[in-house]
């Protein structure tokens, strides 16, 4: 098993992005059919409505805004008064209606395969006023996550370069870039190691290996008429050593200052299989245990490793069919 980041530690938004991007390649791998579904009956509503924007002279920039104009005012009319005023206000004009459409269309795609996001839980009692509209804002964005996924995957559909050959690919493919939310670092260099330079003193033992010089990452210097080689060589080991274990310990406060935290271990690629079987498919809990029973997984192991992946990718729980919940 590995972590849901490309080091030890990331911000919270990082380690979800990965959570989620494996979600959707376990859908394409192992459930594929809201991808068919996307391609054979939501994409082409999608054509129609760009192909006629674009031959009234919009270029793709234009048509790219055009389809998040729509997803703010479609997706946000059963939502707050705040967040409608917010759509109404952030978008200019009115929808073409194809566009209005194919909108609505992708909605009920998402619904479909229960591919919805889940929301936050905003308290206007608990929220400063000067933001609430931000909050709420921000929980919808959040809510987003598989819709967007979905518009990313169109939108290279219809313009990328290899759109054509992705769409058509068996399954389709999604687009699923790794797009980091949070703190992006730029390559840093490693604080010099010195070896300095000390008075000679004629003996057969070196003094030197847990001197205060060395804890720092300055090492004495190799004088060859006094010590073997052999030796040095060991003394920089361990002087390493202890520099290098300094060095980590910084390097862990520094980025818990500034909000990252140990990045969690995946779960096994089966507990990913099993939410997407379960949430797509919608395979009984009881179902996928006795399809994986090789494995000697039992119903409520399988049920809890479920919850925690859809808690972790923040996905609704499709509506259950009056078995026990996962909750």
């Amino acid at each position: 098993m590995t972590t849901l980041s490309s080091g030890d530690y990331g911000d919270d938004y990082s380690i979800r992005d990965q959570a989620q991007i494996h979600f959707l390649w376990t859908i394409q791998r192992l459930t594929p059919a809201p991808l068919y579904s996307l391609r054979d009956e939501v994409f082409p509503n999608y054509q129609s409505a760009l192909d006629i924007e674009r031959a009234k002279g919009r270029n793709n920039k234009e048509l790219h805004q055009l389809i998040g104009d729509a997803l703010t005012l479609v997706s946000t009319r059963n939502y707050s008064e705040t967040l409608k005023c917010w759509a109404e206000r952030s978008v200019p004009g009115e929808l073409p209606g194809l566009m209005h459409e194919a909108t609505e269309n992708l909605l009920d795609w998402s619904k479909r395969f229960n591919l919805i996001g889940k929301r936050a839980t905003v308290s206007e009692e608990d929220t400063d006023p000067a933001f609430w509209e931000v909050a709420c804002v921000n929980d919808w964005k959040a809510s987003l996550w598989p819709i967007i996924a979905a518009i990313d995957t169109i939108w290279i559909w219809y313009a990328g370069p290899r759109g054509k050959l992705r769409m058509l690919a068996e399954p389709p493919e999604w687009n699923t870039p790794f797009t980091l939310k949070g703190f992006v670092r730029g390559p840093q260099s490693l604080p010099p190691i010195q070896l300095i330079h000390a008075l000679p003193v004629k003996t057969n033992s070196i003094l030197f290996d847990d001197s205060e010089a060395s804890r720092e990452g300055n090492e004495v210097g190799w004088y060859v008429d006094m010590e073997p080689e052999k030796r040095f060589r060991d003394r920089a080991k361990k002087s390493f050593q202890r520099w290098l274990d300094v060095y980590m310990a910084q390097q862990i406060k520094s980025a818990k200052r500034s909000g990252l935290v140990r990045a969690p271990v995946k779960y096994r690629l089966e507990h990913y299989e099993w939410a997407a079987l379960y949430q797509v498919n919608r395979d009984s809990v009881a179902k996928i245990a006795k399809a994986y029973q090789r494995n000697s997984v039992t119903t409520d192991g399988v049920r809890d490793a479920i919850k925690r992946v859809l808690h972790q990718i923040q996905l609704q729980k499709r509506p259950g069919r009056g078995r026990k919940p996962l909750n």
